[in-house]
């Protein structure tokens, strides 16, 4: 499910080249402006800006995406996390490198291991390179050159603070517990951290967050922002398969998670906990960018 990055903020956020006049003292600077790269696991269109949802409540993309280039068609080259993240990263569709799944260790592809990472290209280029969270697939599998990377927490949220809750597959429930719980919150930190810190070299700085991808535990608080009362439902055709190949259908399975949420009634229960984990993301990527705007 995890290579829904179809909107992955890839504003490859240039400081200095987007988002304002440039503030350097030579031509090399102006030609290596520093990079803050933003990537959000399972964030689909329904996004203020893109309008995917009436409902979706996100100012801080919003304001993000009125500051630079919003691309409103944007694809993966593959529905599935390690493969979608590896072919951004390296720039190799799954055809090429043979990573084809979240199961394949892509240090196992001869290809992917043949060519210049995002990541050390910039390394390589005379960046200081960090990062946090998620940006290839799982924060204990790095893939490249960094200079730092955050250490990966243990666990989203402590045992205490709320199940995972929701039906099958779809996991949902808000819990009661504070943002800085959230793993994504220990992210964030680290990158404010980053942004804070006098670095002697430009900075490619990566943030990867995982929600909004399940389980939609965020604190109470986001859930609150969409009464249940009043959710409403994504149009769905009855047909929405009909000129999709097997394969496709068997992927999709219709008699799976969405065949599931619908007999147990609690699909508004479902669309509300996608609607808070945005929400939440959103709060999260708002500290970031506040932290980025008063940054050097």
């Amino acid at each position: 499910m995890a290579a829904r990055i179809t909107w992955c903020l890839v504003s490859l956020l240039a400081w200095r080249v987007f988002l304002g006049a440039p503030r350097v003292s030579d031509a090399a600077d102006a030609a290596r402006p520093n990079v803050l790269f933003i990537a959000v696991d399972d964030l689909n269109d329904w996004v203020g800006c893109l309008g995917g949802h009436p409902q979706a409540k996100t100012p801080n993309i919003d304001s993000l995406a009125a500051r630079g280039v919003n691309f409103t068609r944007a694809y993966c080259a593959s529905p599935v996390c390690n493969p979608s993240r590896t072919a951004l990263m390296v720039g190799l569709r799954s055809s090429t490198t043979g990573v084809y799944s979240n199961g394949i260790n892509r240090r196992d592809s001869q290809v992917a291991m043949s060519v210049t990472p995002l990541n050390t290209y910039f390394r390589q280029q005379g960046y200081y390179v960090a990062g946090a969270g998620k940006i290839y697939h799982g924060d204990g599998d790095q893939f490249g050159e960094w200079d730092d990377y955050a250490k990966a927490r243990g666990g989203d949220l402590p045992a205490a603070a709320g199940a995972s809750g929701g039906v099958g597959g779809i996991r949902f429930a808000p819990v009661d517990a504070p943002d800085e719980n959230l793993h994504d919150y220990h992210t964030v930190s680290y990158c404010i951290e980053q942004l804070q810190r006098k670095h002697d070299k430009p900075l490619f700085l990566a943030c990867g967050l995982h929600k909004p991808h399940m389980a939609w535990n965020v604190p109470r608080k986001y859930y609150d922002q969409f009464p249940l009362s009043s959710i409403e439902l994504p149009k769905v055709l009855e047909t929405d398969l009909d000129d999709v190949p097997p394969a496709g259908v068997r992927m999709a399975k219709p008699d799976g998670d969405h065949a599931d949420i619908l007999a147990s009634g609690r699909w508004k229960e479902a669309v509300q906990g996608y609607l808070a984990a945005g929400a939440f993301c959103d709060a999260t990527i708002g500290l970031l960018l506040k932290a980025f705007d008063e940054s050097d």
